[in-house]
């Protein structure tokens, strides 16, 4: 279904505006669906402050009116979460890998937070905390000694800015500042991503001190350093990222409470197992892998977005004078059973949305058996058609209206109870 017409405002309270109406979606809808798109951008924006966005943000709302800008306010927040989440993932995976017990902060929740402000200030209190727990683990797991051939002032102050700057590489993602030192080791082993591995900072410190212990080959120790921080480690680094963003968005509320109960399909019943994997340094990212995850990550939005598209729907019908009777998913539909009090229990309406599309039924619960009832019967199949044509439009989705002439059987993956004890006799559909 297109998503045209929809803006997502607050998806803490499931806030949605379709058209000029705004309505509540269930939250944990709206939270997956903001989540489940931000989490490419988080991976793409990298390692930085929260709300760091420089001016790409202001350029884009400039164009855009109110609730648009709420919008994208709202989605470059989301995915600093996303991202926040994921880093904190890897921590949590390096001190148990370690053996260290360490108080690592939980992950943001998108559902938490009430208002953007609410929710940045949350994201930012808990990246200061994830600083100090990185500050922390690296404390507990010490550095090895740095050893050179001749200790002199010279090379005993180069030993003390590396280490310096390698284990403030945590501290420059909230606070950048200039390089602790021109010296060119040093340097570069400040450019280790910040979500290195200990052993992997390690690696990094080994070679670094071999460069200092030996001047004469220290153009070759030079080389060797600049590719084991930025053609071998940082990108192994950025995918372990990567994963763990993924990851931590599928298993953690709202989008894993959302998608609870539905199955993936088998080729994708080991993608999350795959990138565990990942997230604990035994295996890489590969272009298989990404296929899975994106595949996997489509279906939870879709599932997601018709969730929260049933939400919108209902609000309109009940603003349109319906009694929802009940909400229900059935297989791959999502759906509610509607009525009106002048339907004098004859009839309800089932509505669902089936991939791009809203379908709706008269259901019949009385026999009819002359001229005036059927004729009541037409009007109210006319009447929701109409109404599940507006509450459909709002959200960008088409129509496609079965009517039930007499009691009948409706399509097999709806719920039992609906399709008990009816025939159909004659059915109209037609696509609005």
């Amino acid at each position: 279904m297109s998503s045209g017409g929809v803006v997502l405002i607050a998806p803490a309270v499931g806030v949605v505006v379709v058209g000029a109406v705004v309505v509540v979606a269930t939250a944990a809808a709206a939270g997956a669906v903001l989540a489940l798109k931000a989490a490419n951008a988080a991976v793409e924006s990298g390692v930085r402050a929260v709300g760091d966005y420089g001016d790409r943000l202001e350029r884009e709302v400039q164009r855009l009116d109110e609730q648009a800008q709420a919008a994208i306010r709202w989605e470059y927040a989301a995915a600093d979460v996303v991202g926040l989440n994921g880093r904190i993932r890897m921590v949590r995976e390096q001190a148990a890998a370690a053996g260290v017990q360490l108080a690592v902060p939980s992950p943001v929740r998108l559902g938490s937070c009430v208002t953007l402000p609410q929710l940045l200030d949350e994201a930012r209190r808990v990246q200061a905390e994830l600083v100090v727990a990185q500050d922390l683990l690296d404390s507990r797991v010490g550095l090895p000694e740095l050893t050179v051939k001749v200790e002199t002032a010279s090379s005993a102050a180069s030993s003390a800015a590396i280490r310096e700057a390698l284990l403030g590489r945590h501290t420059k993602v909230v606070a950048p500042s200039s390089p602790i030192t021109p010296d060119e080791i040093a340097r570069i082993v400040a450019e280790l991503d910040a979500d290195a591995s200990l052993r992997e900072r390690d690696l990094v410190l080994a070679t670094a001190s071999a460069a200092l212990a030996n001047p004469q080959e220290r153009t070759m120790y030079l080389g060797e350093l600049r590719d084991k921080v930025f053609v071998k480690i940082n990108p192994r680094v950025r995918g372990r990222r990567w994963a763990a963003t993924q990851l931590e968005m599928l298993e953690s509320p709202p989008v894993a409470e959302v998608v609870a109960g539905v199955e993936p399909p088998g080729p994708l019943a080991g993608t999350l197992a795959r990138l565990r994997e990942v997230v604990r340094g035994n295996a890489d990212v590969t272009d298989e892998l990404r296929k899975e995850t994106t595949a996997l990550c489509t279906r939870a939005s879709r599932h997601a977005e018709q969730l929260m598209y049933r939400d919108v729907a209902r609000q309109q019908l009940v603003d349109l004078g319906y009694t929802v009777e009940e909400t229900y998913p059935a297989g791959q539909r999502i759906g509610m059973r509607v009525s009106r009090e002048e339907w004098n229990k004859e009839h309800t309406a089932d509505v669902w949305v089936d991939g791009d599309t809203v379908r709706t039924q008269l259901v019949r619960a009385v026999r009819v058996d002359n001229d005036e009832a059927r004729h009541h019967e037409l009007r109210r199949c006319e009447h929701i058609v109409e109404d599940v044509k507006r509450a459909a439009g709002k959200i960008g989705g088409t129509v496609r209206v079965e009517t039930r002439i007499e009691p009948a059987a409706v399509p097999d993956n709806l719920p039992n109870h609906v399709r008990s004890g009816t025939t159909k006799r004659r059915t109209r559909s037609r696509d609005v």
